[in-house]
């Protein structure tokens, strides 16, 4: 391990972070193989030379969680969007909830 490791995985970070503001998620995963192996290059005896890196570290894990979410809340009104397409809801006389399906197309139109 070396000091030039430390600035390589600190430079590392910030390409991750400035790429996770971004919305690069492409290059994130690009990024994950030389993380890795920066990290192992690290050993309990170079602990001392992690703990200004931890802070960029919980910083990075906090930005990949969100984007993990908006991702995943994103997949989810693209779901209720396409139901919506699809299908139509409607209620009976007596209340109860009916579901009316359209035929399915060959194609999609898109506006």
């Amino acid at each position: 391990m070396s000091k030039f490791a430390v600035e390589r995985l600190s430079r590392l970070l910030e390409t991750e972070r400035t790429a996770l503001l971004a919305g690069d998620l492409e290059t994130v995963g690009q990024l994950a193989a030389e993380k890795e192996a920066l990290a192992l290059s690290f050993d309990e005896a170079n602990a001392k030379y992690l703990i200004p890196i931890s802070q960029d570290l919980a910083r990075n894990g906090a930005l990949l969680s969100a984007a993990r979410d908006g991702v995943a809340v994103v997949i989810g009104v693209l779901s209720k969007q396409r139901t919506a397409r699809n299908t139509l809801s409607s209620y009976d006389s007596a209340g109860k909830s009916t579901v009316i399906a359209q035929p399915l197309k060959k194609t999609e139109r898109r506006f």
